[in-house]
């Protein structure tokens, strides 16, 4: 009886090694494809910290992703990705297309550089525009092909590097939500995704040109031009862009100030009265209040 039990626990031992190994081995493809598929449409060094499929939840989460910026430039990273919140139906992972019902990034911080009259961005979108040709389309490097049903982008910062009195400007965008990415004609690739993902910020950055430089703008709206919607047709833009942490910061400054002149008042008022009294203790001396005979 004792070997039968030894057996059946070295099989379950042996079932629950062979379930790891195989989760382990799923999020290592995944991770592997999502890294190619950004890398293939951006042309940069894409490095992502881990993937994790919840294969009995249906869950989907990708943690630190980080894209190189082009070569010529001085800052370390065009793109960084904190971290995502998504779902998946399980049951897509083995066809041809991956439903996605939900997926949030969030936490994604650009950085936009121009050194030597050369811009970083302009270097991402011509890579990005590549995948509008067809004839220079290579699926085997694209990825897995999806369908978003809800795809938002939240806590977003673009940093400005190089530009003449912005260098080291900080912006803060408001939220990006799309629907139903990829249910059109075509379901979008894993690379098409991060072409999708990089326009909208771009775009949101144009709904207030005026507080980019001149040059920028321009060119941000040039460059747009040139992408397709690579099956993503509309989104919604959830509040502007502003300076990141001004705001909060002029509010905290005006507060200081009344307060300050509150005290200033307050101390006037306290030495005013007290010279008062002193006046009134003093012979041949009256209050500043006290009228005149």
């Amino acid at each position: 009886m004792k070997w039968v039990l030894r057996i059946g626990g070295a099989v379950v031992v042996v079932a629950i090694i062979g379930v790891v190994a195989g989760i382990f081995f799923i999020n290592s493809l995944a991770r592997a494809g999502i890294q190619q598929g950004v890398g293939y449409a951006t042309d940069v060094q894409t490095n992502i910290g881990g993937v994790r499929l919840g294969i009995f939840g249906g869950t989907l989460s990708i943690n630190e992703m980080q894209l190189g910026n082009p070569q010529g430039f001085d800052s370390e990273r065009f793109l960084a990705l904190r971290e995502t919140d998504g779902s998946l139906k399980i049951g897509s992972l083995t066809g041809k297309t991956v439903e996605i019902p939900h997926l949030y990034l969030i936490g994604l911080d650009l950085t936009l550089e121009r050194k030597d009259a050369r811009e970083n961005y302009k270097t991402i979108l011509e890579s990005l525009q590549r995948l509008s040709k067809k004839e220079e389309a290579e699926p085997d490097k694209e990825g897995k092909q999806l369908i978003i049903r809800d795809l938002q982008i939240k806590d977003i910062h673009v940093t400005l590097r190089g530009y003449p009195g912005m260098d080291g400007k900080r912006l803060q965008l408001g939220d990006i939500v799309l629907t139903d990415v990829g249910t059109g004609e075509h379901a979008v690739r894993t690379s098409q995704l991060a072409g999708i993902v990089i326009r909208e910020v771009f775009r949101q950055m144009l709904q207030n040109p005026d507080m980019l430089p001149g040059a920028l703008a321009a060119g941000l709206g040039e460059g747009l031009q040139g992408l397709s919607d690579f099956g993503a047709e509309g989104a919604r833009f959830i509040g502007d862009m502003t300076e990141a942490g001004m705001g909060a910061v002029g509010d905290a400054a005006d507060r200081a100030r009344r307060a300050v002149d509150d005290a200033a008042d307050e101390a006037g008022r306290a030495v005013e009265d007290a010279g008062d009294r002193i006046r009134g203790l003093i012979p041949g001396q009256r209050r500043s209040n006290d009228n005149d005979d």
